[in-house]
């Protein structure tokens, strides 16, 4: 073989390689964001479920009007031992206190972990932040 020949070899071999990486990362970017997508949907039913703890009365299950901790909240909530686990991410009742709860949402693969704050004082469009953790 020539010195062109193998030269042409091995720039093929350098184009065809970065365009299965370009492609490799232009498959991926969506599926990380439709994880997060979900994740965060997930996250928003379990903010509403702790503002309907919060505004049920005791006589039906909920909060309203008593003093209940992170461990009732969890229970309501269907968390075991305040960890609640599916496909998409562990999620985990970190605190409620000061009627501020904190939940947690971490994928199997480490690559998100969100925090999401309630504060159950506040109207429904108010009451919910999320911080994304390193």
């Amino acid at each position: 073989m020539g010195t062109q020949q193998i030269l042409m070899i091995v720039i093929s071999v350098i184009i065809v390689g970065s365009a299965i990486v370009v492609g490799l990362t232009m498959m991926n970017a969506p599926a990380q964001n439709s994880l997060r997508q979900q994740v965060v949907y997930e996250l928003q039913f379990f903010a509403s479920q702790v503002l309907a703890f919060k505004r049920t009365p005791t006589s039906m299950g909920g909060g309203l009007g008593n003093i209940f901790d992170k461990n009732q909240l969890g229970n309501y909530l269907g968390f075991t031992d305040n960890v609640y686990t599916n496909q998409n991410a562990t999620y985990t009742l970190v605190e409620y206190k000061d009627n501020i709860a904190e939940i947690s949402a971490q994928n199997p693969e480490n690559t998100l972990n969100i925090l999401m704050k309630v504060d159950v004082t506040k109207t429904s469009t108010d009451a919910i932040t999320f911080e994304e953790l390193e």
